[in-house]
């Protein structure tokens, strides 16, 4: 059996299958068939454009068996004949998947004629030329910036473009045409590919200030650069000051200018009366329109006034603004810090108030810082008001109490401002508080007469807990019987600690009218009473006696 075709077609080529059958068995065979097809169009080449810089595809697509390969060919000139390969590179120009031409950023270099060409070795190759033209849009090539001139003189502004023509250039301000007149001229001229225009502005005034818009069109696009024309005259003085954002140590100055100029900042201590003398200058930038004022003082009032200048001269000053700058916590300590005792439990301490250029303000107090030497643990802060006059004259003086006796300590004192708290002042100063006298007396006093007209009189020192130092001496007060409750005619006799008579003491007595010799010694304990440095032992005599300083005897 024979499959015959009579007219061969592409659609013929497929697998074809031959099968046999009996009563035995069955049995087939499978042939593919493969029609060869020479090359037809699916997408054939046509003549399109493109923009300078767009990414323009050239379309051309075949199909045939075998698949036909696509080739392409560029015109060398400007007719469509000697034809050469395409290069190519994979970045700017490549063929797609399907044989089309991809061209990215194309140029005017691009235009020409091009060729596709597709076979597969199976009839006759297809061939097929198109034409790309690649249109330029207008497009400025003169950038665009600030032009300067000085009142009175001849501005003039230079504009160039390129683009396919018909190219046309205007000048334009506020988004008007500018029309020329006697002092406004317009120039164009061309030179190959590009266009020039030139504007002229002569005796230019401060009106003449802003910007200008020079635009380029063709049917295929437009372009524009704006200019910016200053014009110098003799400065005005800025406007608008203020003064903000004003901290300890600097302050935000803001302005505004009637024309481009430099500016310089003037600034005093507003109790000073000289610009000349005491002003001090900043100078800023010509396009600024603010700027910070640091280095100031705290809590001080400053004067301040701007000027503007340029090559024709400087302005006269602005109205002056006085601001005051904010308090600062104080940067100096106390001076001649001076501590000394003021009794058992106290310490007195006097100082200096700190240098006026430190205090950073008006002072509100000062903390005195204190703690026992040796101890460990933190300061103890006192706080209190200052006293002394800002004219740093005076002396200010505070009495530290509930101190421990005997004691060492370590004192600094603090000056405190609505700002917050200054340093301590440096040295510390470590100073003793005084002697307490002893809490309680002598214990187991006690006496009695010894014979030859003495009194005997023993005593035991105070306990140690009532001691706050070591005991000096004693005082012995002998007042008459009589006289018991009559303490102005009590007689003071002082004992030293290491006196002979210690720990007790006979005193001798002597009478010229008494007959005996052994006179009465009488004990009062509720006569006994403190008296510094030591504690008073108190004891009676029958009559009025008297006592021998060099032998230590009391006679009557």
């Amino acid at each position: 059996m024979v499959l015959l075709f009579q007219r061969l077609r592409e659609h013929h080529s497929g697998s074809y299958t031959c099968e046999a059958a009996n009563a035995a068995a069955t049995v087939n065979h499978t042939a593919v068939l493969k029609v060869q097809v020479s090359p037809r169009w699916i997408i054939e080449p046509s003549s399109s454009t493109a923009l300078v810089g767009s990414t323009l595809v050239l379309e051309c697509s075949a199909r045939g068996f075998p698949q036909p390969i696509i080739t392409w060919k560029k015109a060398s000139g400007d007719a469509a004949q000697n034809f050469q390969p395409v290069l190519l590179d994979g970045v700017r120009t490549s063929q797609a998947p399907n044989g089309s031409l991809v061209l990215m950023e194309s140029s005017p270099n691009d235009a020409g004629y091009y060729q596709c060409t597709a076979h597969n070795s199976i009839g006759s190759p297809l061939s097929k030329v198109a034409q790309l033209t690649v249109h330029a849009p207008a497009h400025i090539v003169t950038e665009g910036g600030r032009i300067t001139g000085h009142a009175g003189q001849t501005v003039t502004m230079t504009c160039e473009a390129t683009g396919d023509l018909p190219l046309t250039l205007t000048w334009q301000r506020h988004h008007t045409p500018i029309t020329p007149n006697h002092r406004v001229s317009v120039r164009e001229s061309g030179n190959g590919d590009v266009i020039r225009t030139i504007l002229e502005i002569r005796s230019v005034t401060s009106a003449d200030a802003g910007a200008y818009t020079c635009r380029a069109d063709n049917p295929h696009g437009h372009s524009a650069q704006i200019f910016t024309i200053s014009i110098i005259e003799p400065p005005v003085a800025p406007s608008d000051v203020t003064v903000s954002e004003i901290t300890s140590r600097s302050a935000l100055l803001s302005w505004k200018l009637f024309q481009p100029a430099a500016v310089t900042i003037q600034y005093r201590a507003a109790e000073e009366e000289s610009w000349a003398v005491h002003g001090r200058n900043v100078s800023v930038g010509q396009w600024a329109s603010s700027h910070v004022l640091s280095g100031l003082t705290p809590y001080q009032a400053y004067a301040v006034r701007l000027m503007a200048h340029n090559d024709l001269g400087v302005s006269q000053p602005s109205h002056m603004h006085v601001f005051t700058t904010l308090e600062e916590a104080p940067s100096g300590a106390p001076q001649n810090v001076q501590v000394s005792a003021g009794g058992p439990r106290s310490l007195v301490v006097r100082w200096h108030p700190p240098e006026f250029k430190v205090r950073n303000g008006p002072l509100r107090g000062y903390t005195v810082a204190l703690r026992q030497q040796n101890l460990q643990g933190h300061l103890a802060y006192i706080s209190r008001p200052a006293t002394v006059s800002a004219d740093n004259k005076g002396v200010e003086q505070y009495e530290v109490t509930g101190l421990n006796p005997a004691s060492l300590y370590e004192v600094a004192v603090r000056a405190f401002n609505r700002a917050g708290l200054g340093p301590l002042s440096s040295p510390r100063i470590v100073q003793a508080t005084g002697h307490d006298a002893p809490s309680c007396p002598p214990s187991g006093v006690s006496c009695r007469g010894s014979g030859r007209g003495g009194i005997r009189v023993w005593w035991s020192p105070p306990p140690t807990h009532c001691l706050s130092a070591h005991v000096s001496g004693y005082t012995i007060l002998a007042t008459p019987t009589s006289h018991l409750h009559n303490t102005e005619t009590s007689q003071t006799y002082p004992y030293p600690v290491n006196s002979p008579f210690h720990p007790f003491t006979q005193l001798q007595h002597t009478a010229a009218d008494t007959t005996s010799n052994n006179p009465s010694c009488q004990f009062l304990p509720s006569l006994l009473r403190q008296s510094p440095p030591g504690q008073a032992v108190m004891w009676a005599l029958p009559g009025p006696f008297e006592l021998s300083e060099e032998s230590g005897q009391l006679h009557q």
